[in-house]
């Protein structure tokens, strides 16, 4: 390849900055054999030894499920009957074939990639290892217990709460947490808060958006290694200087080895060899650096800033006679990221800069994808970063209280452009001291932070979910029920975790790559301030704050904060019977774990909105409260730019079908709010900031050059009459927020109702395109004069769907284009009808075409 210098010689082990990179470790047709034990299996209840079929990787819910024991978890208020579950150990086992390609070398290795949580695992009868951190890859020497043909493997599950209550009752205090995220009570357990006593996902205990399974399983995949000679270990592509003329690397092997030799270490860039080295091997555990240079490189930017190019590295490790042992393939993406924190006229700034840019960070936290994770598959993972990356997303936070992700959630963030806020896994509570605890957590960084370390998306470490600002905001420093030595025990330990233990095992393993110790916060030992750092924003839910706090309540980078909805009827409707379908229903509010959330709503969208009190026409309501309120923040936020500089909301999906803040339900269905994100999120925006009698027009762009743009402001009557007109060139300037005119909004209304009149507004560029359009109201919604909207539709025949055309002679709000019975996906919905403009939708899916459903606001007005 043009541009790579070969470099055949071995460097001294140095101090290593990271490079990103992504891909699945492939093994050469060498000697390293790996045979998969992912089928055959079957599993039992301890205290029972009924064997039934399993599947693997799987879960004891999921295979209770498939075997006809239980009924569909997440139907109706199933899950208050399941409990029972997570009380029981229970046994899973297989037998499967080993041949002469396994048992004849030297080295032989079973390795479990998850296993949730307490397990035991025997081979052939003999105890091979103890497992106890769902989060950790584990391995074990099954050479002395292998046989040649059948062999028996059994792995004994401990109910993770059993274990968990235990702890509980031997500690002398109580670890703080919230009951709203550990349902101690829904489990049969009481008071008795026990997630945060064991490594697992800690929103299987439940959580304000989640239901409580907490599950058992071999969850990730299960395989043998076997070897001889040498393998490679782990491969670490690290950067120490990357620009437009060059990318200088060095890639980092870890070499094991069961002999003394001589060997060769090959490097490939897109197949093409580029360097090489000569080895002296030693037994046990060798680490050379090879270094290499590519020419000219093709940078790799998040989505909506440039190109997601990907390098294809191949490391291989042959013997002196050139026999390959074994090969390491990865895709690499070269880019710098950082987060820059530096003192400005209104604090400390918090933003990312990629390639030297800064970067406006526009996107979501994203939760476990479903409750039972092994269920999710690549297409999943890969149509949820779609959708993201669709909404004009370019960062995904992976928050604290789930699970490190699957390799494939990153390969589809590393090839679709969006960069990874990586969280620890804590949330919400706080951890044992002992050093046993210590130990695990160490073990479990380790194993990540190698495993992910090497992905183009990965751009930020962070120890943890609001656990600083709990201590010092919630309460929880002072609570006068705990003895003030326990009390300080816990923030010792709290301490030993993240800032020494995490932050150490990113600097050994990942140096180069930020570690914050805790979101929000604003430094190593403090919470949230808005002035520095990242914040977290709910103060609005227990006062019930009005939603313009929004134009106010905005710090450097808001890195949560969100609003409720039901999913639509549609998805409602697979999981109740009509009976349930009733805000006040049992089964209704079985799947809205947070409790007070449904009133809320119902608050909010009675002071902004109007309509009917049946469900279906609520259900319609809290999609269009939850849409209006994102629009409104993320607009607030990217018009305050450069102070703020990222707004992720909370929350990007589902792990179950339910009530929650997610603007993607448990199905991938966009909601409305997913479609006023995609709005909000343009790289171009043009917003209005009204307060009072003020009225601010604002053009935003994420593009890093200045641009002359055409900005219209037509003052219109909801039948069509064009009341006034402005309009003038604008210079939007790179990368930034700017006012483009001010005016009161009596002087904007003149002589007209503000009940019968709203300004719509566009940005178009050179060529007459419209980058951005919205309308800008000066009442609520409800109180607007809107007449009733009369919508035509026009139906043209397309590849998978049909292209719909919509058009109304007057202003028609929050149109709605759905299927009853079906889940199709609109190009776009929740949109509103300029009097006389057609709009043009593609419908695509499985369904009735005759069956499409057009409705608005007003329909569901009194």
């Amino acid at each position: 390849m043009r541009g790579i210098k070969k470099i055949l010689f071995v460097l001294p082990v140095v101090s290593a900055l990271s490079l990103s990179c992504c891909g699945h470790h492939a093994s050469a047709p060498g000697r390293v054999v790996l045979q998969s034990i992912c089928a055959g299996w079957e599993f039992a209840r301890a205290d029972s030894l009924c064997w039934m079929p399993a599947r693997v990787p799987g879960t004891v819910h999921t295979d209770l499920f498939a075997a006809g024991v239980i009924p569909d978890p997440f139907w109706r208020d199933n899950e208050h009957r399941q409990q029972w579950i997570d009380k029981a150990d229970w046994i899973y086992r297989t037998s499967f074939e080993a041949g002469d390609a396994i048992t004849a070398k030297s080295n032989i290795e079973i390795v479990f990639e998850g296993l949730d949580t307490y397990a035991e695992v025997t081979l052939n009868g003999h105890r091979v290892l103890s497992a106890d951190n769902m989060f950790r890859t584990w391995e074990a020497d099954v050479k002395p217990y292998l046989k040649q043909g059948r062999n028996d493997l059994e792995v004994c599950f401990r109910s993770p709460v059993g274990v968990s209550l235990a702890k509980y009752d031997a500690n002398p205090y109580k670890l703080f947490g919230l009951p709203g995220n550990d349902q101690a009570r829904l489990g049969g357990l009481g008071d008795k808060l026990v997630s945060m006593w064991n490594r697992k996902t800690p929103s299987h205990f439940g959580w304000d958006w989640g239901p409580r399974f907490v599950t058992s399983g071999i969850w990730r995949p299960v395989h043998i290694r076997a070897w001889e000679g040498a393998r490679i270990k782990d491969v670490h592509y690290i950067r120490h200087d990357i620009s437009g003329k060059s990318a200088r690397l060095t890639a980092r092997l870890k070499i094991e080895s069961d002999m003394a030799g001589r060997a060769e270490v090959e490097l490939k860039v897109n197949g093409k060899r580029v360097a090489s080295a000569r080895i002296q091997l030693d037994r046990g555990l060798s680490t050379v650096d090879i270094p290499l240079e590519i020419g000219n490189p093709q940078l790799w930017w998040p989505s909506g800033m440039g190109r997601q190019n990907l390098y294809r590295m191949d490391a291989s490790l042959a013997d002196n006679d050139g026999n390959v042992l074994d090969m390491q393939s990865l895709n690499i993406g070269l880019r710098t990221v950082r987060v820059v924190q530096k003192p400005d006229r209104w604090g400390t700034s918090f933003y990312f800069e990629v390639n030297g840019i800064p970067m406006f960070a526009k996107g979501a936290n994203m939760i476990p994808t479903d409750n039972f994770l092994p269920r999710t598959t690549g297409e999943d993972y890969r149509r949820l970063v779609q959708s993201a990356v669709d909404a004009n997303m370019n960062l995904l936070r992976v928050w604290g209280g789930g699970s490190y992700e699957d390799d494939r959630f990153y390969d589809a963030c590393d090839s679709l452009g969006l960069l990874v806020w990586q969280d620890f896994m804590f949330a919400c509570s706080m951890y044992p001291t002992d050093s046993g605890f210590l130990k695990s957590v160490e073990a479990e960084a380790i194993d990540n932070v190698r495993r992910l370390r090497n992905h183009a998306s990965l751009a930020i470490w962070c120890g943890n979910n609001e656990m600083t600002q709990a201590w010092y905001n919630w309460g929880w420093k002072d609570r006068q029920d705990v003895p003030q030595h326990y009390r300080n025990d816990m923030w010792e330990g709290y301490k030993r975790i993240f800032f020494e233990t995490l932050p150490r095992v990113v600097s050994e393993n990942d140096p180069g790559r930020f570690y914050w110790p805790s979101s929000p916060g604003s430094s190593f030992c403090e919470p949230q301030n808005y002035a520095s750092g990242d914040v977290h924003y709910w103060k609005y839910r227990g006062k019930r704050l009005p939603l313009e706090v929004f134009r106010t309540e905005i710090g450097r980078f808001m890195s949560e904060y969100g609003f409720q909805s039901t999913p639509t009827m549609s998805v409602i409707e697979r999981y109740t019977l009509p009976e349930d379908r009733d805000f006040d229903s049992g089964v209704f509010r079985a799947h809205v774990k947070a409790e007070f959330e449904p009133d809320l709503a119902l608050h909010y969208i009675a002071t902004y909105y109007d309509g009917k009190d049946d469900f279906a026409s609520r259900v319609f309501m809290s999609q269009i409260y939850q849409a209006e309120a994102m629009k409104y923040a993320i607009e607030h936020h990217r018009m305050r730019m450069p102070f703020c500089m990222g707004s992720l909301y909370w929350q990007l999906n589902d792990c179950w079908p339910g009530s929650s803040w997610s603007s993607l339900d448990y199905h991938g269905n966009w909601k409305a709010s997913h479609y006023a994100a995609r709005r909000a999120f343009a790289p171009v925006l043009a917003a209005a900031d009204i307060w009072d009698d003020s009225v601010r027009v604002y053009g935003v762009t994420d593009l890093p050059q200045q641009q002359t743009l055409h900005l219209s402001a037509r003052l219109m009557s909801f039948r069509g009459e064009l009341l006034s007109d402005f309009s003038r060139n604008v210079v939007l300037g790179a990368n930034t927020s700017t006012m483009l005119f001010e005016s009161t909004a009596t002087g904007a209304l003149g002589p007209h109702d503000k009940k019968d009149a709203f300004l719509h507004l566009a940005l178009t560029d050179s060529k007459g395109r419209v980058l951005s359009s919205g309308n800008v109201f000066f009442t609520e919604v409800k109180n607007l004069d809107l007449p009733a909207a009369e919508i035509r539709t026009e139906l043209k025949p397309i590849d998978g769907g049909v292209e719909l055309t919509l058009t109304s002679p007057v202003y028609a709000k929050y149109v709605e284009v759905s299927v009853p019975g079906a889940e199709p996906f609109v190009s776009d919905n929740y949109f509103d009808l300029l009097p006389g403009q057609p709009v043009t939708v593609v419908v695509k899916g499985s369904f009735d075409a005759s069956a499409i459903r057009v409705r608005n606001y007003l329909y569901h007005k009194r």
